[in-house]
């Protein structure tokens, strides 16, 4: 596994990015996928969906992300 995603590191994402990432993960809190969110290589964010992972609302929380 990578780094965890920091909120530092969401926060230094461009809005543009930020807002997509949100939408996806507001998408899987909304349908109720599991996720984990990375820093791969140490500067690409990255979010993989898989069963057994933190709920997404715990990434949305983490990184300050309202829910729909």
């Amino acid at each position: 596994m990578e780094q965890t995603a920091t909120r530092d590191a969401f926060a230094a994402l461009s809005t543009k990015q930020q807002d997509a990432l949100a939408t996806v993960l507001q998408a899987c809190n909304k349908n109720g996928l599991s996720c984990r969110c990375e820093m791969t290589g140490g500067r690409d964010f990255t979010i993989i969906i898989a069963p057994g992972l933190s709920s997404a609302k715990w990434w949305m929380d983490r990184f300050d992300i309202e829910s729909d």
